[in-house]
């Protein structure tokens, strides 16, 4: 439940704040939302406004770019709709603009040549979502207790069965059936309910601090946690 309340309040944030974008089609200025931006448009950056898409810069006025979402640099870059040479790298041309980035100074337009997962934030995001989730430092322990508890047990059902049967204290089929109780007997059932609450009570104390957390095992890791590394440009 509160899963789904963390996800449903992040998704009202990103629709209240769903960016928006100029564009001139059909000769006409339109403002329309960023995500119905297509390659081809010509859209209309001024101050303050967020980059839509990928784009080749046709006209620019003082133009000045945050670009620290794409590379991390905190300093602004001045954009220019000039011609530059074939062998400069993407992200130091000067004539293109990048997704997400934000014009802090001028104003320009632009032909879009880029959407969605075809920008260069889309590239990076694509590389994110392909690499393997690693479990948390909270599951591994879990894992390692289950391993365990399943040995510990296996030994002792092993010991109790070769007890009996060397004493010849029951048949084959009763000694079987001890096996199975054994072994039903010694599963935790428990434990997943308890480690399931204890990080939901984390949750809703971490919600009562304005944090929305939307997987219940990262409440654990942010407890281990000794050392933030972060950008520059992520400290006032």
């Amino acid at each position: 439940m509160l899963n789904y309340k963390a996800e449903k309040s992040i998704e009202a944030l990103r629709r209240l704040v769903a960016p928006r974008a100029k564009v001139v089609r059909d000769g006409l200025v339109q403002e329309i939302a960023s995500r119905d931006v297509v390659r081809g448009d010509i859209v209309l950056i001024e101050e303050g406004d967020e980059v839509p898409a990928d784009a080749r810069l046709i006209e620019s006025k003082d133009l000045a770019i945050d670009e620290s979402s794409l590379t991390g640099e905190s300093e602004s870059v001045k954009k220019e709709a000039k011609v530059l040479e074939e062998d400069i790298p993407l992200v130091e041309r000067r004539n293109l603009l990048f997704m997400s980035t934000v014009a802090v100074r001028g104003n320009g337009k632009a032909v879009v040549v880029g959407t969605g997962m075809n920008t260069e934030v889309g590239k990076i995001a694509e590389e994110i979502r392909e690499t393997k989730e690693r479990p948390t430092s909270f599951q591994l322990e879990l894992n390692a207790l289950g391993k365990k508890i399943t040995y510990g047990v296996i030994g002792i059902i092993a010991f109790i069965l070769l007890v009996q049967f060397l004493i010849g204290a029951a048949d084959f089929a009763t000694i079987f059936l001890t096996a199975i109780a054994l072994a039903v007997a010694s599963i935790p059932e428990g434990l997943p309910a308890v480690v399931t609450i204890a990080l939901a009570l984390g949750t809703k104390r971490m919600v009562k601090r304005n944090s929305l957390v939307k997987k219940l095992p990262v409440v654990e890791s942010l407890g281990s946690v000794d050392t933030i590394c972060t950008d520059k440009q992520d400290f006032d």
